[in-house]
């Protein structure tokens, strides 16, 4: 049975798009999609606020963090 860190990891793995959302209030986010999760790390990097995920390619989206 895998474990959900194992299965996260492995959907990571697949990653196709990695985005950045921050919150603009009121239901308003700003997305930017990345290519790599390097840029979108550097994206986040500074605003501890802006979520970094993983997107894989059916769509399933995986928290990685928050910049620093």
């Amino acid at each position: 049975m895998t474990t959900r860190p194992e299965f996260d990891a492995e959907q990571i793995d697949r990653a196709d798009t990695f985005t950045t959302a921050r919150f603009l209030g009121r239901g308003q986010y700003e997305v930017r999609n990345f290519p790599t999760r390097a840029e979108a790390a550097a994206d986040a990097m500074g605003d501890r606020r802006a979520m970094i995920y993983a997107v894989t390619p059916e769509g399933m989206s995986i928290h990685l963090g928050n910049g620093a």
